[in-house]
């Protein structure tokens, strides 16, 4: 026979659908024999396990796609480490190439500044030496009038430091002797003694500071005259 509920074909004879597990109302079976029946061959529902199963496999594929989403960021995040330490380390290398760039510069500066000194003490030099050049070239005879009227030096030439020295003055007549010192800022000229008047003296110069200055000599006797050149240095 068929089963009345299911349609499952089982024989006359079983008490029960095996399928569904209907009793047929001509079977006289006990309400806790039927239940128990029923319930012994009732067909398991498997949805939740394959629910489970779905749900099981999705969260795994998920779990895998992160692991390599995660394993793909930490290789990129390590090639930008790595990148940003090499940047580092340029920039570093940059800064210490600049820094060694700057330091030659100061140098070459540096140095510019001295070759700029040099190179304008030179000019001082050399137009100081033009300028003694046209001074000297002015006297004829210096430190040299006649026979009768000269000194020792026509050039002295002191040092700055060296302190006082002494000029000596010639004369063949008595006389009154006169001089006029061009720069007192360069030297300082003094007779050794308060009357001019004799044959022969001296006058002391002292030096105060770089440059040259003129000592021009005269007499009451002639009028012959000299200079005698100071260079202080």
């Amino acid at each position: 026979m068929n089963c009345p509920k299911c349609n499952f074909p089982f024989p006359d004879e079983a008490d029960f659908c095996p399928q569904c597990g209907f009793v047929p109302k001509k079977k006289k079976v006990s309400s806790e024999a039927s239940s128990e029946i029923s319930e012994t061959f009732r067909p398991k529902k498997n949805v939740p396990a394959i629910i489970f199963g779905i749900l099981f496999a999705i969260s795994f594929a998920l779990l895998i796609y992160f692991i390599v989403q995660y394993s793909a960021l930490f290789e990129e995040n390590n090639e930008n480490l790595d990148l940003i330490q090499n940047g580092k380390i340029h920039i570093y290398s940059l800064e210490q190439d600049i820094s060694s760039k700057t330091e030659e510069i100061s140098g070459l500066e540096t140095e510019l500044e001295s070759t700029v000194s040099e190179r304008d003490i030179l000019l001082e030099k050399q137009e100081y030496s033009e300028e003694l050049l046209e001074v000297l070239a002015s006297e004829k005879s210096w430190g040299y009038a006649t026979e009768n009227f000269h000194v020792d030096k026509g050039v002295m030439v002191l040092d700055r430091f060296g302190g006082m020295q002494e000029l000596k003055l010639y004369s063949t007549y008595y006389t009154t002797f006169t001089f006029e010192l061009s720069d007192s800022e360069v030297c300082i000229a003094e007779w050794s003694d308060e009357e001019w008047i004799n044959k022969d003296t001296t006058v002391f110069i002292t030096p105060v500071a770089s440059g040259y200055a003129t000592l021009t000599f005269r007499n009451d006797l002639y009028d012959s005259s000299f200079k005698v050149l100071i260079i202080v240095k």
